[in-house]
């Protein structure tokens, strides 16, 4: 007969409830606040771009964790159809061995999916991760080599070239030019060789550059202090025998400086508003009905518009005569009595007109007078 266990008393089964107590220590349960603020991440898709956010989301998940025990396998945030393809391209025959892989292991089976299948596939891979800046920053570097590294995952190992090739793609995706040339000059053999140096480089280039421009600043605060040390000299060296004329001029009511610019403003008057205290292209009031002002752009207009004003233009009036209406005689020139009146005058009752003889000449289309003989007329 086997004893019978105690049943354990309420709060004495641990977070693990599968687990003895004598196993596991008790909770803390700020712990258990924490962790339940943490969200973990979600898989959204198998291309190259998702898998990388996901691998980043995990280690930020992974860094959140208050306890190690607690932490999720990166194959159990994974929905089961991604699970099944996974499993697939990467010929495993259960999908519950990707939820118990580890970390590392799980994430080569992701990027096994996008494995290159020729050399020249590979390179062209690599060669799409470059540093996207100019400076000289140890950040944005470590940054580069963490996502050439991801990017050497996903290429895979059947088809990667010599380690010369891949150390000069390493090279030609860095920034600036003249870390190149400083890397290259190196000839080095092996990529980790070239990544310690290269991050060597970038701190001692860095400290150059700081000094350096320590240095350019420091003799303009050099003057700026000889200057202050210069003017208080010559303040403190003012003789007594000028004691007297200083007091004299300080007497004397002191002139109005560039400070008593405000009080000539309140004075004022804006020709927009008829308000004081500003002028009239900063008003920020409505016009006054009673002013004449206008903006600076309309009176040019205005002005414009009087100086290009045409002057009067000459008007011609036809005379048409028929053979129907003219006295019979033998005179071999046609005349013609008219009255001759302007043509502004035309609609009026009795206009302003005068009565005189003209010649017409048969052979013209049109027959005119002058403006001269018009106002000579009248």
């Amino acid at each position: 007969m086997r004893a019978q266990q105690p049943i354990p008393r309420f709060g004495a089964v641990p977070f693990m409830g599968h687990m003895q107590q004598q196993q596991h220590p008790l909770i803390d349960p700020g712990s258990m606040v924490a962790m339940a603020q943490v969200r973990p991440p979600t898989l959204e898709g198998l291309n190259i771009k998702q898998i990388k956010t996901f691998k980043l989301a995990y280690r930020r998940y992974v860094s959140k964790v208050p306890v190690p025990q607690w932490i999720r396998l990166p194959g159990q945030l994974v929905l089961p159809e991604q699970l099944i393809t996974i499993a697939t391209l990467n010929n495993i025959g259960d999908i519950e061995d990707l939820k118990r892989m580890p970390e590392e292991q799980f994430f080569m089976c992701l990027c096994r999916i996008h494995n290159a299948t020729m050399t020249t596939q590979w390179c062209r891979l690599l060669e799409q991760v470059k540093m996207t800046t100019q400076t000289w920053s140890l950040e944005f570097y470590l940054e580069y080599v963490e996502d050439f590294r991801f990017q050497m995952a996903i290429a895979g190992r059947d088809f990667q070239p010599p380690e010369s090739e891949v150390v000069k793609i390493f090279i030609r995706g860095l920034q600036p030019n003249t870390l190149q040339t400083e890397i290259r000059r190196k000839n080095l053999e092996t990529l980790e060789e070239v990544i310690d140096e290269t991050s060597d480089v970038i701190v001692r280039y860095k400290a150059i550059f700081d000094l350096t421009d320590s240095m350019v600043k420091s003799p303009t605060s050099k003057k700026t202090t000889n200057s202050k040390k210069a003017s208080s000299k010559a303040t403190e060296e003012v003789s007594t025998d000028t004691a007297d004329k200083v007091a004299a001029v300080a007497v004397a009511p002191p002139k109005k400086s560039k400070g008593d610019s405000s009080d000539k403003k309140k004075e004022v008057t804006c020709y927009k508003c008829l308000q004081k205290g500003h002028l009239a292209p900063n008003c920020p009031n409505p016009k006054h009905p009673r002013s004449t002002w206008q903006p600076r752009t309309a009176r040019a207009i205005k002005k414009s518009e009087e100086s290009e004003v045409p002057a009067e233009q000459p008007t011609a009036r036809s005379i048409r005569v028929f053979s129907s209406d003219m006295q019979p005689s033998s005179d071999t020139f046609i005349r013609l009595d008219v009255s001759v009146f302007s043509p502004a005058d035309e609609t009026l009752i009795s206009p302003l007109h005068y009565k005189t003889s003209v010649f017409l000449d048969s052979g013209a289309n049109l027959n005119s007078i002058t403006r001269e003989f018009f106002s000579n007329g009248l």
